[in-house]
């Protein structure tokens, strides 16, 4: 279920499909009162016929030592590792029975230790009997509430009203932008190339203007009849709107008017687990694994360094679409309690059950291991839709931890476009975008999912509840309408920086003419064994320019003259004696000399072009079209001060570049892309 609804002039009502069930049969009536759901019986003329089915085996792997890890690499590693010992080692008994089956096909899934597959009732009954396995629960195409659009819109809006109402952009003032963070998003697929996306795509290089999907984006939808995307599809895809438009609140930019996003400085990664708003369980376990490891195009060779710091998911699987019951839960809150073993925060928006208590009701967000976000207005006021705590799934939960902007929220759609839309759907990708700033505030909070979640929380701007859902007295806080309050970006990159390492008290970069400064200073280098400089074009692949293997001097300084022309990253590494790596806060340096500055861009009308110093003394400026063919071209001379203004109205729509020559010899010294709205 996609987490939209709509509350304005014109109020639309949703439409909740139910889950067609299919029967795995057990091979006895003890085995099928025992492992297989009251509601999979099937008739026995129907034994023969192939069903999709998910084995749940019932013991777990022991993830207790990865809280010890500091570092969320290493996190990372260990978790997977471990998982994927077990399961191989758990599933054997039963691969061992599927293997002997005649043509069946089996997937496992080692984040949750289930295997999905499609047998006859017969061949079930044979699984059933195995020790090992739990219980056997359905595997069918799951239909969800299609995302509903307020209203389209293709006006500029500058910084939209979420993004400054939890302080997103005085956070940005302090240089914090989500850079050097990764932030994942599981939903209809994500229009990639879109404007203000594809800048942030972690598989683009904006210098090349192509594009890498490996390890960056995954497919869970195998096959589909009438999909407007390709199943599987090799590159990010949005058959709908509603991933598009939760990736623009967490990262969305277009450089330009429109700033939907909490963390523009942040990339993305996602994966697509439904199919035009169908998903199926298998898919969402796919997804969560793909996040754990994150693969190549064709699903091999997982690297779980590449895992993303925090994932977003707007979506949920009430009872009609087959989580009605705690063996088929289980599976997902699994999957989850994984992930943040392995360092990753997963934001679950809370539900839009609304009204009465107690409407926290559908998974992920009813877990207590995910950090569930409620949905509030301009006003500061809990939206109606808003579902509401306690979580009484294996036990008694506040919920949701949070609460953020999700009525009337703009941001991207697909076909280039932008859309207003509301839900708890649309609050959760603030939080997402939150904790992306925390990250790249303090870099050494990653991984730390309980210290992130608790700044979150205590930092939140205190709102009062009217009931007492829970047993929570009116007039307090937390409750179980707003959780601990709405977030507040700024406050949680204060606490943030509360948490860095005392040895480093400086840590500064700043371009000159011709190269990058770097300074930075130590407070006491007794405990210090060594550091390194970093250096990134993209704030996601490192290298090292710079290291002291025996620091003797508090103080350092270092010119990197060799900076590439646009934005340049750096991040000075650190090992104090008997601790773990610590980082600083990485600093983005805009290395301009020698280039022409051109603006807006995405463009509608007027092209600005501002010549930069140390240029040679005469320019030409060309805009191609994707054929190479020139469209339009003017001259700049080095004497030249003034901004030049191209009209570019009466382009068509696409996609340009601009080419900047030294006419003097003749070569090309800047390429820049150029989208024309």
């Amino acid at each position: 279920m996609i987490y939209d609804k709509v509350f304005f002039k014109q109020k639309i009502i949703f439409k909740v499909f139910l889950f067609s069930i299919f029967i795995c049969f057990g091979v006895t009536l003890e085995a099928q009162s025992s492992k297989i759901h009251p509601l999979l019986v099937k008739n026995t003329r129907d034994s023969q016929i192939l069903q999709p089915c998910l084995i749940i085996l019932s013991e777990r792997a022991d993830l207790s030592a990865a809280k010890a890890i500091k570092n969320k690499t290493r996190k990372g590693q260990f978790v997977y590792e471990t998982l994927k010992s077990f399961a191989e080692t758990n599933q054997a008994g039963v691969r061992n029975v599927l293997n002997e089956m005649p043509d069946v096909e089996y997937r496992s899934y080692f984040i949750a230790n289930i295997i999905a597959a499609e047998l006859t009732q017969t061949q079930m009954e044979v699984i059933a009997e195995q020790k090992s396995v739990s219980q056997i629960v359905p595997n069918e195409p799951i239909k969800m509430d299609l995302p509903v659009i307020e209203q389209a819109e293709f006006s500029n809006r500058a910084i939209e009203w979420g993004v400054t109402h939890i302080n997103s952009d005085d956070v940005w003032a302090l240089g914090f932008t989500g850079q050097g963070v990764v932030v994942g998003g599981q939903d209809t697929g994500y229009e990639w190339d879109h404007p203000a996306l594809i800048n942030q795509y972690r598989g683009y290089n904006p210098e090349t203007m192509n594009a890498d999907h490996n390890y960056n984006w995954h497919d869970a939808i195998l096959t589909a009849v009438g999909n407007p995307c390709p199943t599987p599809s090799p590159y990010p895809c949005d058959d709908n709107n509603h991933g598009t438009h939760t990736m623009g609140t967490m990262v969305g930019t277009d450089g330009g008017e429109n700033q939907i996003g909490v963390a523009p400085g942040a990339k993305w990664m996602a994966c697509r687990n439904m199919d035009r708003g169908d998903g199926t369980p298998e898919t969402y376990l796919d997804c969560f694994q793909w996040f754990l490891a994150p693969t190549n195009i064709n699903g091999n060779n997982p690297d779980p360094s590449k895992a993303p710091h925090v994932i977003n998911n707007s979506w949920a699987c009430p009872p009609s679409e087959g989580c009605d019951g705690a063996a088929s839960i289980e599976p997902l809150r699994q999957a989850v309690i994984s992930l943040k073993n392995a360092g990753v925060v997963v934001v679950v928006s809370n539900g839009n059950n609304g009204g009465i208590c107690s409407t926290t009701v559908y998974p992920p967000a009813t877990f207590q291991e995910s950090f569930s976000v409620g949905a509030t207005d301009v006003n500061e006021i809990i939206a109606n839709f808003s579902s509401k705590g306690p979580s009484l799934y294996n036990g008694t939960h506040l919920k949701p931890e949070v609460s953020a902007p999700g009525v009337g929220v703009r941001s991207s759609h697909r076909n280039q476009g932008y859309g207003t839309s509301s839900g708890t759907s649309m609050a959760g990708p603030h939080v997402a975008g939150a904790v992306a700033l925390i990250i790249s505030a303090n870099p050494g909070l990653a991984g730390q999912v309980e210290t992130i979640e608790d700044i979150l929380m205590e930092t939140a701007t205190t709102r009062l509840s009217t009931n007492d859902c829970g047993g929570i007295p009116t007039g307090t806080s937390p409750n179980n309408t707003y959780g601990h309050g709405i977030i507040n970006a700024l406050a949680a990159v204060q606490a943030a920086l509360q948490f860095l390492d005392v040895s480093l008290i400086k840590f500064e970069a700043s371009a000159n003419k011709s190269a990058v400064q770097l300074n930075w200073a130590f407070e006491d280098i007794s405990e210090l064994a060594s550091y390194k400089m970093m250096k990134s074009a993209n704030a996601v692949d490192w290298e090292v320019i710079f290291s002291n293997e025996n620091p003797s001097n508090s103080v350092g300084r270092l010119e990197d003259k060799n900076p590439k022309r646009g934005i340049n990253y750096y991040r000075l590494d650190w090992i104090e004696k008997n601790t773990d790596a610590s980082s600083s806060p990485i600093r983005a340096v805009d290395f301009l000399q020698g280039s022409l500055k051109m603006y807006p861009n995405p463009v509608y009308n007027e092209l600005k072009l501002e010549l930069l110093s140390g240029n040679p003394d005469e320019m030409e400026i060309q805009v191609l079209d994707m054929l190479g063919k020139i469209k339009m071209s003017t001259r700049f001379f080095a004497a030249d001060s003034e901004i030049r203004t191209l009209q570019v109205a009466e382009l068509p729509q696409g996609l340009y570049v601009v080419v900047v020559r030294n006419i003097s010899n003749d070569s090309i010294i800047q390429v820049e892309k150029l989208i024309k709205n």
